[in-house]
């Protein structure tokens, strides 16, 4: 007992309790060059590329936009804003031959690519698959297909909404058989297929370096850990990669990791003052696998802000719609249309405008990064069905070709879940009957969407295999159309789906994998609630989603995310005794990463689950309309030919900042009639407002734009917009009238910008002369004699009668000054006036704008601005101009978040 340990005290035995003192602070290494050290170039550095090396030229852009980010012509680490290759041998240390029992890293030895270009390239959402969108880079690897090309991507979020995108495709110079080591793994590392997937994400390996950087910014990487080689595909970070004929592309998500946003946005930030390195190496792990060799690398050199390309003109926001390169032709870009089989049905959807209709077209080249399409699969290798045997053995085989082929596909949209698909949508039920000696089968998915909308995906398949080919599916199709209870009770518990996720971001894919997503299931036991409508040579199923708790999980997984989502499915009716047996898929589908811009909105078509007989009409007046359309002009329709000269000297407002696709999404009508969907005219003055004289403004274009706030002083925001206007300022006026309403339901502003255009030679018409002076007058007095003097009228002139008697009641159709009753913002110079009209900025115009917001597709409103007069010696009242908005649809809308 004597011999007992004494009890420790705070200070370690002096029974005080005086702090420990704290350890040192560990030694950060810092990779900045010391103060007062001059940076000299690279060794070695030759500026010149090597003899058979490409270059990469950014065609889509101007040449002084192409070239914002050159290569370095000295090397020297203090020049900015460009990139060189720097020395691997120098730089780099890779695994040695005998590392896997001495552990013992080398110098690299000289990179087997080399890069051939770099860009940074902006854009307002992540990008995938450059080899394949980016008409410059896909023309340059399938115009040199004896080359090998190895095209790394780090996708980055900057700030602002938009998104950093460093591409910097590299080309094979190490010539094949000087080292096996390499070949081996290369040949390993492009392989197709999951097998070469799971082998690039075990071994693709990314080496980093900051070769300079303040002191701060050292500290902040080298904490984080910044120089550890990685293995991105070990769960740090999502990458994909993309495999071609004669390329590997490693798209690489910097947004999935929270660890990896830090170290970019810091890089980013300081991109400016920061000399970074990249090299990219394929892991060996055998003797016969060493030692390693670099795929490539890369040297930044002070990156500028300037050196960024923003390609929202060049790619669409669902990153696949192209603008033509420059020096290609329209049919090297345009997608070629599908190719036609002698006598196959075509759904032509009639009952929406032309240019809606087909916005969810079939892949033309069937990969899985063809964003926003669809394409039927080869059921012969993607699914297992029963066999021959199954009874006995359980074994599953490999599916023959499906008996129905796949003749379209619609996504659309309406308020309310729909029904009979098949006899209710008038294109639909046309395909059907004019081909009936052909049978078809019409799957419908009805999923909830949000903002209280009804998704239905509706594929139209068509009998292909001939009757007598396979007695068993022969045998199961008729009972399966067999009506009465005996066929109802065989459909339910007989109609199997599969369902397989191709491709998906990591989370969605574990939340589908946990829900068992990929499990066949037969609805009618109990899953879903199952209608069946049987036609006279068509099957329609109709899969109601809502009705499982699960399913609207998993349904709404999938359409949330389904720009990243590449789903397939396929029907089965299950065989369950030898004579049914084997099983054959009935018809398969493949949607390729569909986007919001491929769904129809049906809501102003179907009614009560009724077609509108009005819509229709006005719809197929408006067709009409169109191809009895003189050459001479749409405007000549309208106005006659005398008015052919005005027409002729017309300035258009090309909108360059968005794809030409999205920019011509809300055309000039070409009828005129309040029932030409989508679309925008210029009315009869005459007979809406009782004005006989002529505008003295004509209606040029509009367009309907979307922001998450309002927007004032368009003109100055929107680049092709102030061109439009300071284009001709000697014999044009321009007005450009923007009624700015209230957010939706969804937070979205919408802004309705009308521009109006003047060629009236100065002098022909004094009065109006004059009115124009006082109206762009940009003195102190101004403002004020626009907001006493400018009147705004509006007529409805197509609505529901509930619609027309609120508008009534609230006094929509009165005319009224601008001020103080809708609080208009001007913005006046000697050649143009902006007037910005915020409906929303009192009680009764939020009280109009709500009613309007009923159903914009359901009605045409015409609005006229004119200027009166309120003092003796003024001019007269005056219409300045007029328009109308026929039925608007949210597929006239733009979204000029990114730009404004």
């Amino acid at each position: 007992e004597s011999g007992a340990m004494p009890r420790p005290t705070l200070n370690g035995g002096t029974g005080c309790c005086r702090r420990r003192p704290r350890p040192a602070p560990p030694v950060i290494p810092s990779f900045e060059t010391p103060p007062g050290t001059p940076r000299v170039a690279a060794a070695a550095y030759d500026p010149t590329p090597p003899p058979g090396l490409l270059e990469w030229e950014l065609s889509e852009l101007p040449p002084a936009a192409a070239n914002v980010w050159p290569r370095s012509k000295t090397g020297d680490l203090n020049e900015t804003g460009t990139w060189i290759e720097p020395n691997a041998t120098e730089e780099f240390r890779v695994r040695g031959k005998d590392y896997m029992t001495s552990k013992k890293k080398v110098a690299a030895a000289s990179p087997a690519f080399r890069p051939i270009g770099s860009r940074a390239l902006m854009h307002p959402k992540p990008l995938q698959h450059f080899c394949s969108v980016l008409p410059s880079l896909r023309t340059l690897l399938g115009e040199n297909p004896e080359h090998t090309f190895f095209v790394p991507v780090f996708v980055i979020p900057a700030g602002g909404g938009q998104i950093f995108h460093h591409v910097c495709p590299f080309q094979r110079v190490l010539p094949e058989g000087e080292d096996p080591a390499f070949d081996e793994l290369w040949r390993l590392f492009r392989r197709p297929g999951e097998d070469g997937d799971q082998f690039r994400k075990e071994r693709f390996k990314y080496i980093p370096h900051i070769v300079t950087a303040p002191a701060v910014v050292t500290r902040v990487l080298s904490l984080l850990g910044v120089e550890r080689p990685v293995i991105f595909g070990r769960g740090y970070l999502a990458v994909r990669f993309f495999v071609g004929p004669n390329y590997v592309e490693v798209n690489i998500d910097v947004n999935s990791s929270v660890t990896a946003q830090k170290i970019a946005g810091i890089v980013l930030d300081k991109s400016d003052a920061v000399v970074p390195e990249h090299a990219f190496v394929i892991e060996g792990r055998g003797e016969a696998e060493l030692p390693e060799r670099l795929l490539g690398c890369f040297r930044g050199l002070h990156m500028l802000k300037s050196n960024r390309v923003d390609i929202s003109g060049v790619v669409s926001a669902d990153g696949r719609v192209m603008e033509r390169a420059a020096g290609e032709d329209d049919e090297a870009v345009a997608p070629p249309p599908v190719q036609s089989r002698g006598g196959e049905v075509v759904w032509e959807m009639t009952e929406v405008p032309e240019h809606v209709s087909n916005c969810w077209p079939r892949s033309v080249t069937g990969s899985l990064d063809d964003i926003g399409t669809w394409m039927e699969p080869d059921a012969t290798t993607q699914f297992k069905v029963r066999g021959r045997n199954y009874v006995k053995d359980k074994v599953k085989v490999s599916s023959a070709s499906a008996a129905f082929r796949l003749v379209n596909t619609r996504a659309l949209v309406h308020s309310k879940p729909l029904e009979h698909l098949t006899k209710t949508i008038p294109s639909l039920r046309a395909a059907v009957a004019a081909h009936p000696d052909k049978t078809f089968f019409v799957p419908v998915f009805v999923v909830p969407a949000s903002g209280g909308q009804t998704f239905h995906h509706v594929p139209l398949f068509e009998r292909v295999l001939p009757p007598g080919v396979d007695p068993a599916f022969d045998k199961l199709w008729q009972q399966f159309t067999e009506p009465g209870p005996v066929g109802e009770e065989f459909r339910k518990k007989r109609f199997k789906f599969l369902a397989k996720i191709l491709s998906a971001p990591v989370v969605v894919s574990r939340m589908l994998s946990m829900l068992g997503v990929e499990r066949p299931v037969i609805f009618g036991n109990g899953y879903l609630a199952v209608k069946f409508f049987l036609g006279p040579n068509y099957v329609e199923v109709n899969i109601d989603v809502n009705s499982s708790v699960t399913a609207q999980k998993i349904a709404g997984t999938v359409l949330d995310k389904s720009d990243a989502v590449v789903p397939e499915m396929a029907f089965i009716i299950e065989g369950r005794d030898v004579a049914e047996l084997p099983e054959r898929v009935v018809g398969c589908f493949r949607g390729l990463r569909a986007t919001k811009a491929n769904r129809i909105d049906i809501s102003g078509l179907m009614r009560d689950g009724k077609v509108d007989a009005a819509f229709r009409r006005g719809l197929q007046a408006g067709r009409q309309a169109k191809v009895a359309a003189p050459s001479g002009g749409l405007l000549g329709t309208f106005f006659g030919g005398a008015d052919q000269a005005w027409v002729d000297n017309f300035l258009v407002w090309d909108m360059v900042e968005v794809p030409r696709s999205i920019a011509d999404c809300w055309p000039r009508s070409s009828c005129g009639t309040t029932n030409d969907v989508g679309t925008w005219a210029e009315p009869d003055c005459t007979t809406q407002f009782g004005v006989a004289d002529t505008p003295l403004l004509r209606l040029s274009c509009a367009r309907l734009l979307v922001h998450k706030r309002p927007v004032s002083f368009l003109v100055d925001c929107i680049p092709s917009l102030r061109d439009l206007v300071w284009a001709a300022p000697d014999r044009s006026r321009f007005l450009v009238v923007v009624f700015v309403l209230p957010p939706d339901p969804q937070g979205a502003v919408l802004h309705v910008v009308t521009v109006f255009q003047g060629l009236v030679p100065k002098g022909s018409d004094p009065a109006g002369d004059a009115l124009w002076k006082a109206m762009t007058d940009t003195g102190p007095d101004g403002d004020r004699v626009r907001r006493r003097r400018l009147r705004c009228a509006c007529r409805v002139a197509e609505a529901r009668p509930a619609v027309r008697t609120i508008l009534e009641k609230l006094g929509a159709e009165d005319p009224v000054s601008l001020h103080p009753r809708l609080s208009p913002r001007f913005f006046a110079m000697p050649q143009y006036l902006e007037v910005d009209i915020h409906v929303g900025s009192n009680p009764a115009g939020r009280q109009i704008a709500r009613a309007l917001g009923v159903r914009y597709d359901e009605m045409a409103v015409d609005v006229a601005l004119s200027a009166g007069c309120h003092r003796k010696g003024e001019a007269p009242d005056r219409l300045l101009g007029a328009f109308r908005a026929i039925r608007l649809m949210k597929t006239n809308r733009i979204d000029i978040s990114h730009l404004v």
